[in-house]
């Protein structure tokens, strides 16, 4: 999930009933390796999900 108002990457990862066990908050200068069970090795360049979740201006 994208905070937009605090700029800052949420990863919800290992899911149990009906919340998830971890909770990993992250900043524009971090890159975030997602769990295995994604399917493979998956890393995010959180400073380009960030820019990509504010509205561009027309």
């Amino acid at each position: 999930m994208v905070d937009r108002q605090h700029p800052r990457l949420h990863v919800l990862t290992d899911p149990a009933a009906d919340r998830y066990t971890v909770h990993g908050v992250h900043t524009a200068d971090e890159l975030v390796t997602l769990p295995e069970p994604v399917g493979g090795k998956v890393t995010l360049d959180v400073k380009r999900i960030l820019e990509a979740g504010h509205p561009t201006a027309s």
